[in-house]
Order: C-alpha cells, then structure tokens, then sequence
C-alpha cells in the first residue's frame, strides 16, 4: 500500500510540475511587480504566477505546522498512557 501511495504522490508530482512548465511556457509577458514598495527585475507572467502559488502553499504549511506538532503530542502521550494501561 505504502509503493501506491508513492507511486500516486510520484505521479501527481510530475503533473504538478508540467502544469506549471505549461503555464510558465504560455504567458511569458513580462510583467511589473512592486514587493513592500520595491520594484522587482520584470518576470514572466507564468513564472510570478509559480513564485506565488508556492509562496502561498508555503504559508499554508507553515500556519498548519504548530497544529500538527501539538497533535503529534497528544498521539505520543495517549499512546504511552495506553501502553502503561496495557501493562499487567
């Protein structure tokens, strides 16, 4: 099950990176974009579109990290407090 699992992640990976080859290929205007008041070097189009969608993915996972760890210590505690139960 754990080979499907990375054969599927593996495949969705590539799609993802065609996906944003494509897009990058398809609008290469190059495009202005001002960052907290300073003028950036001019990108294409497709390429500021990528930049972002990461920033934005990054940020996603960075608010969802102290969720995560504090989850992940509550499984850790519950499952030494179950196997203190278990003990005879």
């Amino acid at each position: 099950m754990k080979m499907v699992r990375r054969m599927i992640a593996g495949i969705a990976a590539l799609a993802f990176a065609f996906l944003g080859w494509w897009v990058a290929l398809d609008n290469p205007q190059p495009v202005e974009v001002r960052l907290v008041g300073f003028d950036l070097p001019p990108l294409g189009l497709g390429l500021v579109l990528l930049i972002a969608f990461a920033a934005g993915a990054l940020a996603g996972m960075a608010a969802g990290l102290p969720s995560l760890l504090r989850l992940k210590g509550t499984v850790r505690r519950l499952r030494r407090a179950l196997a203190e139960a278990e003990r005879p």
